[in-house]
């Protein structure tokens, strides 16, 4: 498989979260770009580690 098949293809957030001021709702905004933007994700790293 290629890097691009590890990647994040969406983010939501569950309503609990609510909302918040302008600024605070900006920050949000710019770190969810930046998640999907430059994420990688490995699964079988993640389960290399553990023990059985």
């Amino acid at each position: 498989m290629t890097t691009g098949e590890y990647r994040l293809s969406d983010v939501v957030l569950d309503e609990s979260i609510g909302r918040a001021s302008p600024d605070v709702e900006h920050e949000r905004a710019v770190a969810i770009f930046d998640l999907l933007e430059e994420n990688f994700l490995n699964p079988w790293a993640m389960t290399a580690d553990r023990t059985n």
